[in-house]
């Protein structure tokens, strides 16, 4: 083993030190360990909650990560679906309806679809009440959340800090500044910083994995802000490029927010993770860092599980070892750092929770496979009488731009479309005329003129399906 030893800032190494060493010799949790720790937190949870549906401490924040632990906690075998309605509730009680503002106002841009009062971490709140509400959506198939998560979504999306901005949010974000691509405390604000911009990220993923639309700029634009920030040292900085990241938490942030921006392989990635390997997790601990330890382990922990393989086996067995073990007798777990006192109560036993439910196969929906908000079929019939009502002449038109380069499920947009134009050009009748215009193919992404820029790739004609695949 290399050993190196340091002190804080401005501490002087002749002194004497203490140097911890533990080898973690207890087996990893059972399934029923984990079935009854998560059990224990999600009955604290239920109750702790007030009569209006909140928590205390966070109200907004609060209810947000309870009721994702409620949605995610069926393996408890725990019905608590009275407390998760009420908490979802809650959050439509205090939700603004962009139908109280005039169109295109300045009241609209900053409240249309924000949960709770304007505040100075209003952003924060946003994230957490939108990915509740798209959560509990998808599991509980319940579509009167639906117009609620679009407005939500919505402002997260306008208040990223990019050319699309709008003046009412003090935009547009000149492409050169350094904080271009992330999100700060409130819409307005201009600056950016990691914390912040990680959650608005995880709940855009959770919003095109549920099925709403995000323009695909936003996460490359996103994947652009977060890799500025990565330090020498593996971890990320907190709001400006920094040669060090120096913090667990954010290495966690960091790693994550790339793997879900469609950036799996970044080289920034394993740094980050060998960093947390390096200093792994310790009860009560989040060195080096902010001091908030239930931050990096529900950052690492999903971070692990996309890396998958031994990082995650390893990680798995005893961060769940390690949350079942200190659980006090509430329920809950205790504070210390920056996460200590009462106003972080419910915030500590939602993020056990949430972080105990992937030992149980639980995945949020952010890291899931993309759904549809509603079954359909395209069913395809060619016969001598569906061959008469077809049209004679078609032109088929193919988006061949920058955009299609974005993922779903893991796989590029383009790829998906030439699979199904060929699909579709072979079961053409070969009676009929038929050509193939591109557009946006040869200017960059943000090029003003590829959104005007089209090609006529295959003239009108008798069909050629070969041809015609072979071009696409």
């Amino acid at each position: 083993f290399l050993v190196n030893v340091h002190t804080d800032i401005g501490g002087d190494t002749e002194h004497p030190y203490t140097l911890r060493v533990r080898k973690n010799d207890r087996p990893p949790a059972t399934p029923d360990e984990v079935r009854q720790a998560l059990g224990k937190a999600l009955d604290f949870l239920a109750s702790t909650q007030q009569e209006d549906g909140s928590w205390p401490g966070h109200p907004i924040a609060g209810a947000g990560l309870s009721v994702m632990a409620f949605v995610g906690g069926e393996c408890a075998g725990k019905d608590h679906s009275a407390r998760l309605r009420g908490g979802l509730s809650y959050l439509k009680s205090i939700f603004t309806p962009g139908s109280r503002f005039p169109t295109g106002s300045e009241e609209a841009a900053i409240q249309a679809g924000m949960f709770g009062p304007v505040s100075s971490k209003v952003m924060y709140e946003q994230a957490i009440a939108t990915l509740a509400v798209i959560e509990a959506c998808a599991a509980l198939g319940d579509t009167s959340l639906e117009p609620m998560a679009e407005e939500a979504i919505g402002l997260i999306v306008r208040s990223q800090n990019t050319s699309r901005k709008p003046a009412t949010l003090q935009g547009p974000i000149p492409s050169d500044s350094p904080y271009y691509g992330g999100w700060r405390y409130e819409p307005g604000y201009t600056d950016s910083d990691l914390s912040v911009s990680a959650w608005q990220i995880l709940t855009l993923k959770a919003a095109v994995n549920a099925g709403f639309s995000v323009p695909d700029p936003v996460f490359a634009d996103a994947a652009k802000y977060v890799r500025a920030l990565k330090g020498t040292d593996g971890s990320f900085g907190y709001d400006y490029p920094t040669t060090t990241g120096d913090s667990c938490a954010r290495a966690g942030m960091g790693a994550l927010s790339l793997q879900l921006c469609g950036q799996p392989q970044d080289p920034a990635i394993p740094p980050a993770v060998r960093f947390m390997q390096a200093y792994g997790p310790a009860w009560h601990l989040e060195y080096p860092g902010d001091g908030y330890p239930f931050y990096y382990w529900y950052y690492g922990t999903r971070v692990m599980y996309l890396v998958g393989g031994e990082d995650w086996r390893v990680w798995k067995d005893y961060m769940c070892r390690f949350l079942v073990d200190n659980q006090d007798g509430t329920g809950g777990w205790d504070g210390s750092q920056s996460e200590e006192g009462e106003q972080y109560v419910t915030y500590r036993a939602a993020l056990g929770a949430l972080i105990l439910e992937f030992c149980c196969g639980h995945v949020p929906i952010y890291m899931s496979p993309p759904r549809v908000k509603a079954p359909g079929a395209v069913r395809v019939v060619v016969e001598k009488e569906a061959e008469k009502e077809a049209p004679l002449t078609v032109e088929i038109i193919m988006d061949a731009s920058n955009s299609m380069w974005g993922q779903i499920g893991g796989e590029a947009k383009i790829t998906i479309a030439r699979r199904v134009l060929a699909e579709t050009i072979g079961g053409l009748p070969d009676t009929m005329n038929v050509g193939l215009r591109v557009y946006g193919h040869r200017y960059a992404l943000n090029d003003p003129q590829a959104c005007a820029d089209t090609e006529l790739a295959v003239p009108i004609g008798p069909l050629d399906k070969n041809g015609l695949i072979e071009t696409v």
